[in-house]
């Protein structure tokens, strides 16, 4: 029983890595980064139906569109800047860790451009 016990420890804690491991190979081949307010989108039409936004458009008309859909300006200025107090479970945590949350807009492209390659 003892022995049976020990297996399904070692099995579970064996479940827990891959997950762990999968989740670590996710977050290191990410390649989001951070757009600046004055860069510009195309999305498919359609894409934010509620926002009044063109198919194209700079980061910063994005982030003012989410703004008019908010009602308070207490709420945007956490939102966006200060951040919004939370409680977040990770998938590398097994409780609740506080903290705060704020919006960003990131991009992550299809295909790595080489540096070689023409601008």
């Amino acid at each position: 029983m003892i022995d049976n016990l020990i297996v399904a420890e070692l099995s579970y804690k064996s479940d827990v890595f891959s997950i762990f491991e999968e989740v670590w190979q996710l977050v290191m081949h990410n390649q989001f980064e951070l757009l600046s307010h004055n860069e510009v989108v195309s999305v498919p039409a359609n894409t934010f139906k509620l926002l009044n936004l063109s198919t194209t458009f700079k980061i910063l008309e994005l982030l003012e569109a989410i703004k008019g859909c908010i009602e308070s300006d207490a709420l945007e200025t956490h939102l966006f800047r200060e951040g919004i107090d939370c409680e977040v479970l990770r998938f590398s945590s097994q409780s609740w860790q506080k903290g705060k949350v704020r919006v960003t807009v990131e991009f992550c492209p299809h295909e790595l451009e080489s540096p070689l390659e023409g601008n």
